[in-house]
């Protein structure tokens, strides 16, 4: 019989594709996602649809999103999907601007305007605070209920959708 060693296999794992899951996010996130849309801070990609970036609320940084529907993956570089492993804000703005998630437009434009990077700062990157102070801005333009019942079916979608990462993770761009 034969015996055969470590060195004398080889075994070609390039067909395989691994299904790493994104964790669901933080509502945060959809936050951010439906102001950056009212911004007008996502800038499809005209010649590969796939593929868009997205300016920081400070404007300083452009994360690259990219997406695969054929496999159900995308991949972002902004510092929640690099750090954490959850889908952060850019993908989230990404599948509602191609009408994958849901969007509503009255929920983006109370949330236009905000300076995103400052805010968590200030609220020690403590999502529930920040959460708070931003419902008491926008609470006497829409209502709040509603708000966090859209809120709540973007994560079902997001969980119900399956999505997986798309290539390497990259590493999101310095600055502010």
């Amino acid at each position: 019989y034969l015996v055969y060693t470590l060195h004398d296999v080889f075994i070609d794992f390039s067909c395989i594709m691994l299904r790493i899951p994104w964790k669901t996010p933080p509502l945060i996130q959809i936050y951010e996602a439906l102001g950056a849309i009212a911004d007008g801070r996502v800038m499809i990609d005209p010649e590969n649809p796939l593929q868009a970036y997205v300016t920081s609320s400070s404007g300083w940084k452009v994360y690259n999103v990219s997406y695969d529907p054929t496999h159900n993956r995308i991949m972002s570089n902004d510092n929640g999907s690099y750090f954490q492993w959850y889908l952060g804000y850019p993908a989230i703005e990404f599948l509602m601007v191609r009408w994958i998630l849901p969007f509503r437009e009255e929920y983006a434009r109370s949330l236009r305007g905000i300076h995103w990077k400052n805010l968590n700062q200030q609220c020690a990157n403590d999502f529930i605070k920040t959460e708070t102070f931003i419902d008491s801005l926008i609470a006497e333009s829409i209502s709040l209920e509603a708000f966090h019942h859209f809120l709540s079916s973007i994560i079902s979608e997001i969980e119900w959708l399956h999505l997986s990462l798309l290539g390497e993770r990259m590493l999101p761009p310095k600055g502010y």
